[in-house]
């Protein structure tokens, strides 16, 4: 994947250790390679996906982020803070794809 005229923030960075725990990140100026460095899967991720829970305290009106502890990188599966609910990888993909608009 190519993102071009920016830098990843480490949110964003956390996202991608989501779904690909092997990438690799690579920043490039001026055509060079400045810096390369492999994704780490941090103990706590925020903001990003959203509980498969309809209870959880996140998907109400609350002002709750929604953040999980990761219990396993492969597989993965992570608990949310707030309901424990477990999540696996797929569920993480399926909410990726709604929300780009794309299919399995």
């Amino acid at each position: 994947m190519k993102i071009e005229d920016r830098f990843l923030e480490r949110s964003e960075i956390n996202q991608i250790a989501l779904i690909s725990p092997q990438a690799t990140i690579n920043e490039i100026k001026d055509f060079k390679v400045v810096n390369k460095f492999d994704v780490e899967l941090p103990e706590e991720v925020s903001g990003f996906p959203k509980c498969i829970n309809p209870k959880c305290i996140t998907n109400a009106r609350e002002p709750s982020i929604q953040t999980y502890y990761v219990k396993s990188i492969e597989p993965l599966k992570i608990r949310c803070k707030y309901c424990n609910t477990d999540m696996e990888r797929n569920d993480v993909i399926k909410q990726l794809t709604k929300y780009q608009g794309l299919t399995q």
